[in-house]
This record gives C-alpha cells, sequence and structure tokens, in this order.
C-alpha cells in the first residue's frame, strides 16, 4: 500500500554518526558525535520484535532487538542518515532506499544495543 502523507504520525530526528577526538590524557582516541541533518514527520512500523541472545560459557545475556520500517518525506542529505532517534531510542540504520514514487524514503532499521 502506498504511503500518503496522512500516515506521518511520529516524530523522529535523522542523524549522522561521526567519530571525534576524545582528547583526554594522551590526547588520542575518539568517541561517537551524533549531528542532527533534520527532525521530520514520518511512519514508523514495527516489523518484529524479540530478544537477542549471547552465550558464553555458564552466563547468557539477553538485549531486546526491534527492527523498524520508518518513511519520511525525501529530503537533501538522506544518503547520510546512518541513526533515527524515536520516541526517545536510538535505531541504527541498515538500508535505505528512495521509493517508486520519489517522493518518500524508507529506512529499515534495528534497535540500538547497548554493549552487545
Amino acid at each position: 500500500m502506498p504511503t500518503t502523507i496522512g500516515q506521518m504520525r511520529d516524530r523522529v530526528a535523522l542523524q549522522v554518526k561521526a567519530a571525534v577526538a576524545a582528547g583526554g590524557i594522551a590526547g588520542t582516541g575518539f568517541s561517537d558525535s551524533f549531528t542532527p541533518l533534520a527532525t521530520v514527520w514520518a511512519r514508523v512500523e514495527e516489523l518484529s520484535g524479540g530478544r537477542y541472545v549471547a552465550t558464553a560459557g555458564s552466563s547468557v545475556q539477553t538485549a531486546p532487538t526491534a527492527t523498524h520500517r520508518v518513511t519520511v518525506r525525501v529530503l537533501d542529505g538522506w544518503r547520510t542518515v546512518t541513526h533515527l532517534e524515536y520516541s526517545g531510542r536510538r535505531l541504527v540504520v541498515r538500508a535505505a532506499r528512495a521509493l517508486e514514487d520519489r517522493v518518500f524514503v524508507e529506512f529499515l532499521a534495528e534497535e540500538e544495543r547497548d554493549g552487545l
């Protein structure tokens, strides 16, 4: 089903990740910085949910995962977007494409898991 403007009901921040010099005592190292490209209205669809399970010996670590489809209107710089922020969650962009009508862009993203 084609996307319409009326389906854009979620606010999403489009971000570009960059490594910046962290400085510190030795003056080396980098930390991640997220530069906002734009905050836009979007259609956010949760495609799946579940738990990521990692085992190491006798310990088991789990972390929630969720895969999302996020559709926004085409805007300059959309190909540089690496992360999305939605409802306080950071989503990592895994794929992006302009839809056939060239009016909308679709991002496939995965919720970021800290430490795993």
